[in-house]
Parts: structure tokens; sequence; C-alpha cells
């Protein structure tokens, strides 16, 4: 996600949490001009035969994360 250009992904944090649908799930914060870090997407990736075979975004943040009790900005 950084490369080969610059990237707003850079110096993201990705926490793990709670699973969606039997499927691991993480949440990105990408850095904030105002400092800290803002919410970007809750990821979701389904795996199949030991792979994944899809990675699913959702960027309405200001909804999906209070729903896991993820926070609404990072420090």
């Amino acid at each position: 996600m950084q490369e080969p250009s610059p990237s707003a992904c850079r110096d993201s944090i990705i926490g793990a949490s709670r699973q969606v649908n039997g499927s691991p799930a993480w949440a990105q914060y990408k850095p904030d001009p105002a400092g800290g870090h803002q919410p970007w997407a809750r990821q979701v990736n389904e795996v199949s035969g030991g792979r994944i075979s899809r990675m699913t975004f959702f960027l309405e943040t200001e909804r999906i994360l209070p729903a896991f009790g993820l926070p609404a900005h990072l420090g």
C-alpha cells in the first residue's frame, strides 16, 4: 500500500480486532495532519485454502468502528 508512489497509508496503524463473520478483521488508522491517527477503514480478509481470497475495505468508519467498539481517533 506504500509503493510505487508516495502514499497516505505510510505510518498507518493497523490494529487487529474481532473477526467479522468468521473472517479476520483489522482497523486501519492513517496519520491525521492535526495529530494522532484518524480512521481510514475496517478491513476484512476472507481466507480459502490457507490464502487470502478476498479483501474488503469498509470506509464508513464513523458508523462501522463504534459498532465494533473501536475508537474514532487514536492519540
